[in-house]
């Protein structure tokens, strides 16, 4: 066994194509030594780069225009549902807002009773609305009678509140659009709130008004061939004040007529692996060229040293033999 394996030792020693110098003639340097921890350091900082790049998809985005036409709705569709909570935000009971209560003294009642529980409520759900500017609002218009009638029992309804969550789009479109995009935030008012409360001073009843301004804008997202997802982007401002008539909510929102695609580019693995193959060749070669640079100077220098030294040993000869 031991003669076969030399045998095969000698046989891959025959193939090596670069010489090998002697022993005696090769010397470690602590340049060398740290010429190749500089070469390590710069490939692997090079290699994690591109790690970067390959794990992050490539985002390509151009601007198109589009045509905004849709008509007002009174009545929006949609899932919508009010919760009733108590005060430790338990829910106590879950209503269909279009099945409201149309007595006044009954909601009245009601709603006194709901104020000396500090009860509250949570609204969940969709709406469609059109693509046109308009606003959709919270608002205790519809009770006009039974909110004067509060107003007169020194009764002020609150309005504080705060915004869980509001997108416009479908939710698993958001949710892959986020994942792609490491977490970019489609939903800028989430857990934004106002807690101004009403007040009656000096005998003035004052309720808090609130309106948030939306500027959407439609985008498109691409991946490979195939998948496309939908959204709507959108940006906020809010103003809030007392107001001597009904609280109130609103969201007024306007469309953009410019909407934008993106195209997510997922880079190969095989491209991943040519690149580093690529920078750790590179790397060598552009080291193997300083090396020779390096050795090309010192030799120089030495046959200059020694021309120098030549000289000055004719001279101390020619010096002697005078």
């Amino acid at each position: 066994m031991s003669r076969e394996e030399s045998f095969v030792t000698r046989v891959l020693k025959s193939c090596d194509m670069y010489k090998k110098l002697p022993n005696d003639l090769y010397e470690e340097t602590r340049s060398n030594n740290t010429s190749r921890v500089i070469i390590i350091f710069i490939i692997v900082i090079l290699c994690f780069s591109e790690l970067s790049m390959y794990l992050n998809p490539e985002f390509a985005s151009d601007l198109q225009i589009e045509d905004v036409i849709g008509s007002h709705s009174i009545d929006l569709e949609g899932t919508l549902k009010k919760r009733v909570l108590d005060k430790d935000g338990k829910v106590l009971e879950v209503i269909d807002p279009n099945n409201r209560d149309h007595d006044t003294e009954t909601v009245v009642r009601k709603t006194i009773e709901d104020m000396d529980m500090n009860k509250g409520c949570n609204l969940k759900g969709t709406l469609i609305v059109n693509k046109i500017n308009g606003n959709f609002h919270i608002s205790s218009h519809a009770y006009g009678e039974a909110v004067r009638m509060l107003i007169a029992k020194k009764r002020l309804l609150d309005f504080e509140h705060q915004i869980n969550h509001l997108s416009f789009g479908a939710e698993d479109h958001i949710s892959k659009i986020t994942q792609l995009t490491g977490g970019y935030n489609l939903s800028p008012l989430d857990k934004v709130g106002e807690s101004i409360h009403p007040t009656n001073k000096a005998g003035h009843m004052h309720h808090t008004h609130t309106v948030y301004y939306l500027d959407i804008m439609a985008t498109k997202y691409y991946i490979g061939a195939e998948d496309e997802y939908s959204a709507h982007e959108y940006t906020f401002s809010m103003q809030t004040k007392n107001t001597h008539g009904f609280p109130a909510i609103f969201f007024k929102f306007e469309l953009s007529p410019l909407f934008i695609n993106y195209r997510v580019t997922e880079n190969a693995f095989i491209i991943f692996f040519i690149r580093c193959c690529a920078i750790i060749g590179g790397v060598h070669t552009i080291s193997g060229i300083f090396k020779i640079l390096r050795s090309n100077s010192q030799k120089s220098k030495e046959k200059s040293y020694r021309k120098a030294y030549n000289n000055i040993e004719d001279t101390s000869l020619d010096s002697s033999v005078t």
